[in-house]
């Protein structure tokens, strides 16, 4: 061999001899001298580790040094399990497991319990410090937020841009800002949940509150939407979403409360100058509300007849669309004459304590408050509902329905029109209410609905107009095919209806 190509496997490494050796005992081989030397060279070349491969040895090192911190922590939460067991069972011996259902929250616990309960906290505490010391701190990555575009927007004159204004929370500047000072008090000490930047949050105004949850509202948005908008985190505009709905609730409710004296005077004219019904006091309606999971309680009851989740809302609107009467929060299982029974109103109305105003003469008996109410309902002395096509009466007589009667239907069901266009307009303009529901929580979803209600008030009170626009397109409970239910359930109700159906007709009304 020459000597230059001994001199190039001479400078491979330690192992140098080795290839020699090899190269002589492969001289008669087969393979030749030359080939058996680049092997060689190649086998004792010193190893350099590829990028690639570094960056897995050390990514497996942190993973295992991660499992290890791991372990550490569920050795701390089994150490803790362990001596809450034992100090329960030691409990149980001396009490009685079976009598803990029976103790009011306020009972004490035994001094064993509680010792292998502090026990077990400082073992926790030990082994989450041991694991923390030996972390690398990490570099949290914190998204950058703009608040510059709400500062904008509010600091600008509402004349300037008043479409804004309505495209954005459905209502104008005023009306905005008379909500504002509604609430004022229960928002103006809201902090933003702290983060990784400071301890601290930073305040938020009342009015920024109040522009956040009223876009979520009304818009019906994701929190995700709504917080790249306002320049604030999810966690910030649900929670001051649900703090706007909980202070609207407790601060709006005289805008929504039953008239009486002169108020409800000016109700019965204005419902008789729009429907012809004289002395009647509203229309009485339901809808529901599409939730996509049911509740904690027993899901069948929230499942429709049209196999929906959902929850049933009842309203009571004047003619201008404004409720005055709400129960909502029921099942959706139950039907509309179900919702009534249960309902404050109908329990006040069969005491007289409820459509207990003044009546009027008519087919010559005095008429006291009436409401009006679809085929869903039973017909009561003070509920009025449409003829059946044949019924039986109160004397168990048949009937079929007659050309005056249903003269009468048509004039009802005109009527009832202002209920259906209150809850349409209800779900247009508040987007939560029109989708379906992801909170599951029946008490908050009941509030959402209610604040809607309340809002829908505050926006007719204030004089605005009703925009059609915002008004669904479609019925308000598409897909549900209307009800009927057992129309004679009171003789004196049918007696009272044929007398208002004749008034009417003598009065060129039908």
């Amino acid at each position: 061999m020459p000597s230059g190509r001994r001199a190039r496997i001479r400078n491979q490494g330690e192992n140098t001899s080795a290839a020699t050796v090899n190269i002589s005992k492969q001289k008669d081989g087969t393979g030749s001298a030359r080939e058996i030397v680049r092997r060689s060279v190649l086998i004792f070349e010193p190893r350099i580790e590829p990028r690639d491969m570094r960056r897995k040895r050390r990514s497996r090192e942190r993973m295992k040094k991660v499992s290890l911190q791991g372990a550490s922590l569920t050795g701390a939460c089994t150490a803790s399990t362990v001596a809450l067991n034992v100090a329960m069972q030691q409990f149980a011996g001396g009490q009685g497991i079976g009598n803990m259902g029976n103790e009011s929250e306020e009972d004490d616990y035994s001094p064993s319990l509680l010792i292998a309960n502090t026990n077990a906290q400082i073992l926790a505490l030990v082994w989450a410090e041991e694991m923390l010391e030996s972390t690398t701190p990490q570099k949290w990555y914190i998204k950058p937020r703009s608040t510059h575009w709400w500062d904008h927007f509010f600091s600008q004159r509402e004349n300037e841009h008043p479409e804004k204004w309505k495209s954005l929370f459905r209502i104008s500047r005023s009306t905005f800002e008379y909500i504002c000072n509604l609430v004022r008090g229960n928002l103006e000490t809201f902090k933003n949940p702290s983060n990784f930047s400071q301890i601290k949050g930073r305040e938020i105004s009342v009015e920024k509150q109040v522009g956040i949850a009223m876009r979520r509202i009304s818009s019906g948005d994701p929190v995700s939407t709504v917080g790249e908008l306002f320049g604030v985190g999810n966690a910030t505009v649900s929670k001051v979403t649900w703090r706007f709905i909980k202070a609207i609730v407790e601060s709006a409710r005289h805008h929504l409360r039953w008239p009486d004296g002169e108020d409800m005077e000016r109700v019965k004219a204005s419902f008789e100058a729009l429907t012809g019904f004289p002395n009647c006091c509203g229309v009485i309606g339901s809808t529901h509300i599409s939730l996509l999971f049911p509740p904690d309680e027993s899901s069948m009851q929230w499942m429709d007849r049209m196999g929906n989740v959902s929850m049933v809302s009842q309203g009571i609107v004047d003619a201008s669309m404004r409720f005055i009467d709400v129960c909502i929060g029921w099942p959706g299982a139950n039907d509309d004459a179900e919702v009534l029974r249960n309902s404050t109103f109908y329990r006040l109305s069969e005491a007289g304590e409820r459509l207990d105003g003044p009546g009027e003469l008519i087919a010559g008996m005095n008429r006291a408050e009436y409401i009006l109410g679809g085929s869903g309902y039973p017909l009561l002395p003070w509920l009025f509902t449409p003829y059946p096509q044949e019924f039986v009466n109160g004397s168990n007589e048949f009937f079929t329905r007659t050309p005056l009667q249903s003269a009468y239907n048509v004039r009802l069901e005109a009527a009832t029109v202002v209920v259906d266009n209150a809850f349409s307009y209800l779900k247009g303009m508040w987007g939560m209410l029109g989708k379906p529901n992801r909170n599951s929580n029946s008490s908050k979803l009941s509030s959402l609905i209610f604040a809607c209600c309340l809002l829908h008030n505050i926006v007719i009170d204030r004089g605005e107009a009703i925009d059609n626009e915002l008004m669904l397109s479609r019925h308000h409970d598409e897909g549900y095919a209307p009800l009927f239910v057992e129309q004679y359930e009171d003789s004196d109700g049918w007696q009272y209806r044929d007398m208002l159906a004749e008034w009417l007709a003598s009065h060129n009304r039908l």
